[in-house]
């Protein structure tokens, strides 16, 4: 390519003598030997235009690997422009040089974008990470702290009395403020093309200054396989956890967990997970012992509103058997939720989420009639994400909850407002 530089009377002269000898030529048939070489008032030149014009119209029209090199002459004429790079990531994205994609779209978020392009470049660096998973050991962490106000932090009765006994303070709603921390820990290992190995791990605790007799201490771990093509996802898991309750270990539960999901199309995603768990309280309490199974159906569609969203719909039916003859907690549960997800821009995303579960107990209590419970729980959260605050998610909710009974002493509500922060790693 060459770029006219400038008009002047010697240019009109070569110009015309040259087209005089151009006619002459043509007239004899004869064709000078050599190569032709550029008048001296003309130089080459890069044009960026030219070069991101041509390299946009092949990545448009899919001619990717033609795409890379015009590009690539744009970004090094200019840059700091961010069209350009966005593009030439684009390319390096499309032909699956997934480590230059990277690169350039990391360039990108450090350049401090606007809000859209911002959006865009995490979802190419998101979409290079799912690719990359696939094939590599990936470990992931969180590290969290919270602090909130529970109105009825051992989720106890606000009555004082009950068949003619006066309850004692851990038996009556009690409010107190909380504070606490959470880990957790994960590896996935791929084992075969499909097939990968998760390895889990988390902890967390909570103190209630006000209640300390529900402080809690919560261990738990798990490992599984997962299976994974062309929208379909299966996992099967073995977990165990332990919860210590004021110090004192409370009780334990092992499980074994296996789900399927599904993609239906590109807004729809259903999903169904079977659990059966043993859960084991301490000795004192051993009449709590139950054999639980637990199935979910989940169904969740992408949304269009404001900057994209997703609705959740799902349903749980539920069967705990008592282990312990004559014990009443063995119940039939049957329980559905809703939940909603909006993002109000790329740092800003708000949730709701509501809940009802209704439980039908085996036996008496306490000598009176059948137990049968409905609870009722309602959600409200904010989350906060910035590129410049990289992998730290900071959440505020208020969460309310319901419990109706036929025996007064299991009835009650409860109101709790937290803060949370999180870091994640991988």
């Amino acid at each position: 390519d060459f770029e006219f530089l400038q008009r002047t009377t010697e240019y009109q002269r070569v110009f015309k003598a040259r087209r005089l000898e151009r006619f002459q030529r043509l007239q004899t048939g004869a064709e000078p030997a050599g190569e032709t070489v550029a008048p001296s008032h003309l130089a080459a030149m890069r044009i960026f235009g030219v070069d991101y014009l041509y390299g946009v119209a092949a990545l448009d029209s899919g001619r990717h690997p033609e795409a890379l090199f015009p590009l690539q002459r744009a970004v090094e004429s200019r840059p700091g422009n961010l069209g350009a790079r966005v593009d030439l990531g684009r390319a390096f994205f499309e032909v699956g040089d997934n480590e230059a994609a990277r690169r350039e779209f990391e360039t990108l978020r450090a350049m401090n974008p606007p809000p859209k392009a911002a959006q865009v470049i995490e979802s190419y660096l998101s979409a290079i990470h799912r690719r990359a998973v696939k094939y590599r050991t990936r470990w992931t962490g969180s590290l969290g702290l919270l602090a909130g106000v529970d109105s009825n932090a051992n989720t106890a009765t606000d009555a004082q009395v009950f068949q003619d006994f006066e309850l004692e303070t851990q038996s009556r709603s009690t409010e107190s403020s909380y504070y606490g921390g959470q880990g957790a820990a994960g590896l996935s290992y791929p084992l075969f093309p499909r097939w990968r190995l998760e390895l889990a791990g988390n902890v967390q605790n909570r103190e209630y200054p006000d209640a300390p007799f529900v402080d809690f201490r919560q261990y738990g771990a798990s490992a599984g396989a997962r299976y994974e093509r062309a929208g379909l996802s299966w996992q099967i898991s073995l977990a165990a956890s332990q919860l210590d309750l004021d110090g004192e270990d409370n009780n334990t539960v092992s499980s074994l967990t296996s789900g399927v999901s599904l993609s239906l199309g590109q807004r729809w995603q259903a999903g169904t997970n079977l659990r059966y768990a043993q859960v084991r309280y301490a000795d004192a309490i051993s009449v709590r012992d139950v054999d639980q199974l637990l199935l979910a159906l989940v169904g969740t569609r992408s949304l269009q509103l404001l900057r994209g969203g997703q609705l959740t719909l799902g349903a749980l039916f539920g069967l705990d058997e008592a282990v312990e003859a004559g014990s009443p907690n063995g119940r039939d549960v049957l329980g559905a939720n809703l939940g909603l997800l909006l993002s109000l821009s790329p740092r800003w995303q708000a949730t709701a989420g509501a809940a009802l579960m209704a439980a039908s107990y085996d036996g008496p209590f306490f000598g009176q009639s059948q137990r049968d419970d409905v609870q009722y729980s309602t959600e409200l959260g904010l989350n906060f994400a910035d590129n410049r605050l990289k992998s730290w998610v900071f959440r505020g909710s208020v969460k309310y909850l319901r419990n109706d009974s036929d025996i007064e002493l299991f009835e009650y509500d409860r109101l709790d407002a937290g803060i949370s922060a999180r870091r994640f790693f991988e």
